[in-house]
């Protein structure tokens, strides 16, 4: 037996997490009150906090990762006008076989764009034409995209 094995094994036990998921198999299961009842080492308030920390956390994650509607728009937009998602659906490609020239202020606002929405601009790729904007894909955006394409 490994050292892995034997190690996870009785981690497992020490901690009790095996007690926990066996009665945690569906998410509507998991609540304040059942976890305060399986778990005897945290109070009912304990428990009831800490699931109230988790979800105020959570709903401040959600409000910094909506996106501002109007940007996302015009990103958009020029994506569909102007871009694609490269074969390995990982970058979006704005003003494809664009030059500076070609792309304009256009490419300056879409500059703008990412920041605003917080994505991530990558370098293009040797030989890419200078005006092209490549941008690493973001689950928000794609699903924004699919009502575009």
């Amino acid at each position: 037996m490994s050292a892995h094995g034997s190690g996870a094994s009785s981690t497992t036990q020490d901690t009790g997490v095996g007690r926990l998921l066996e009665r945690f198999l569906a998410m509507k299961d998991f609540t304040p009150a059942a976890v305060a009842e399986a778990a005897e080492w945290w109070s009912a308030d304990e428990v009831a906090r800490g699931f109230a920390e988790t979800a105020a956390l959570e709903e401040e994650r959600s409000a910094t990762a909506r996106l501002d509607q109007d940007a996302l728009d015009r990103f958009c937009r020029i994506w569909a006008d102007s871009g694609y998602d490269d074969r390995w659906d990982v970058h979006y490609v704005l003003f494809d076989s664009c030059t500076l020239d070609d792309a304009g202020e256009a490419r300056d606002a879409l500059l703008g764009l990412i920041r605003t929405l917080g994505l991530e601009l990558v370098d293009a790729p040797p030989g890419a034409a200078t005006g092209e904007v490549w941008v690493r894909t973001d689950p928000r955006i794609d699903a924004e995209l699919e009502r575009w394409s």
